[in-house]
């Protein structure tokens, strides 16, 4: 029985080895994204989605603006973590994202304020929040769905509220 076992784990170590060797052309070493890559690719699967629509229910009810959940929730599916105002599910409002002194943010070690954002940081400013997902462009929820666009980098005046970012924020751990 000992041999069997033995037998098995080897040609169980031998499979698992073949693939992570010669599954990506011969690399040894298996592919790694960062967590920014993580984030934004997570962001952006979501495009169209209504789930943190103004009409959706979910999370805080009907009638409620969620893009901080949105945005809270696609960095805990990436596997990084959000500060919460209490010790229950609660992710900070979009006006912490927008706070460049938000104490929620510059007291939790995980996330820095940077100024030459990158995909996966968090924009935000204005009572909104987004995830950059590109060359100024970021990824987040409207009162309709999840939509990609130029929001937090338009610096033009647009009424009544500025689309541009007021802090950008990086997940760092």
């Amino acid at each position: 029985m000992t041999k069997i076992l033995s037998i098995l784990f080897a040609v169980a170590c031998f499979a698992l080895l073949s693939e992570a060797c010669f599954s990506s052309g011969g690399s040894s070493a298996p592919t790694k994204i960062s967590k920014g890559a993580a984030i934004a690719k997570t962001a952006d699967k979501y495009r169209s989605d209504t789930k943190w629509s103004v009409s959706s229910p979910h999370r805080v009810g009907i009638g409620k603006d969620k893009c901080n959940i949105f945005v809270a929730e696609v960095i805990e599916e990436a596997g990084a973590t959000v500060p919460h105002r209490h010790w229950w599910w609660s992710p900070i409002g979009a006006g912490e994202w927008g706070n460049p002194s938000s104490t929620y943010l510059t007291k939790d070690n995980c996330w820095t304020r940077v100024t030459s954002p990158q995909n996966g940081d968090v924009a935000g400013g204005h009572g909104h929040v987004a995830i950059v997902t590109g060359s100024s462009q970021t990824t987040g929820a409207t009162s309709d769905m999840i939509v990609k666009g130029n929001w937090g980098f338009d610096y033009r005046t647009v009424k009544p509220k500025p689309r541009f970012a007021e802090a950008f924020w990086r997940y760092t751990c």
